[in-house]
């Protein structure tokens, strides 16, 4: 073997070394990488003083396969018909849905920190995330049995906002998506082409493969500068939903991925979902 043999045998060795700590550090960091818990709003007490009574802490219990889940639960002005149950971005503090909230008054509004966040027990999972957010469904519409139930899912939580639909389509009466995706693994994909993901991802959340059981009609707003999540993910689970159901596509052109809930006309396509007035 020559010496210029050698040291590019040396050299495709450490590149493989090196792809492979790459890879290894990525599957170790994954949970973190996706779940990013914060403990509490920096501007929590501002929210309360805000709606004061209307807004109030909501638990639901421990259970044996379920861990204790805090969150709020901001009354409507007036007599409502309908609940907003809100599922937050996977960096998102849903005391933040007390902000939320001013933009539709006219509905009650829940939203409970995802377990292992905020004030939640536990620790986040695809499966864990999927399985409270049926049981919440399934505590609301036990408290409220004559309300019409809507989701609201931003970015990861439009992924358990689908699966929530697709498995509770008797009860659910509407869905609304801001900046979706179809699979994590497709957006994974996207930002680390050189990792095999679909053999290292541990939390699929494959919205594509829930689609066709969702019943309810839904609203999807993109933001058209979101470069976290390109249009074209939400765009294709747009396509699978429309084949089972009324799909309103809405665009937030200058809007990004963290900002589409600033713009108004975000708010305006929420409250047309909602049927309220403009």
């Amino acid at each position: 073997m020559t010496k210029h043999h050698k040291w590019a045998g040396v050299s495709l060795l450490g590149a493989a070394f090196s792809y492979a700590a790459m890879v290894a550090f990525v599957y170790a960091r994954q949970d973190k990488l996706l779940f990013q818990p914060t403990k509490e709003h920096p501007l929590r007490h501002l929210f309360m003083e805000k709606f004061g009574a209307r807004a109030h802490e909501y638990t639901m219990p421990a259970s044996i396969t379920h861990p204790q889940l805090k969150g709020w639960m901001v009354d409507s002005i007036g007599e409502s018909d309908t609940v907003v149950i809100y599922f937050g971005g996977n960096a998102e503090n849903i005391d933040s849905v007390l902000f939320l909230a001013s933009n539709v008054p006219e509905v009650t509004m829940l939203s409970m920190h995802y377990r292992g966040y905020g004030m939640s027990d536990g620790a986040p999972s695809e499966e864990g995330l999927f399985k409270d957010a049926v049981r919440i469904i399934d505590h609301v519409h036990a408290q409220f049995p004559t309300k019409k139930i809507v989701l609201f899912g931003r970015s990861l939580g439009s992924g358990v906002a689908v699966y929530a639909a697709a498995h509770r389509p008797e009860v659910v009466h509407s869905v609304i998506l801001t900046t979706p995706f179809d699979s994590l693994a497709a957006v994974a994909k996207r930002h680390y082409a050189w990792v095999p993901v679909n053999r290292l991802l541990r939390h699929k959340f494959d919205s594509l493969a829930n689609a066709p059981k969702v019943k309810a009609e839904t609203t999807i707003i993109v933001a058209g500068l979101d470069t976290y999540i390109p249009i074209e993910h939400a765009k294709r689970l747009a396509d699978l939903l429309s084949a089972h159901t009324t799909v309103h596509w809405k665009e937030v052109a200058a809007a990004d991925h963290r900002t589409i809930h600033d713009w108004n006309l975000t708010w305006k396509y929420v409250r047309a979902a909602l049927n309220l007035p403009q």
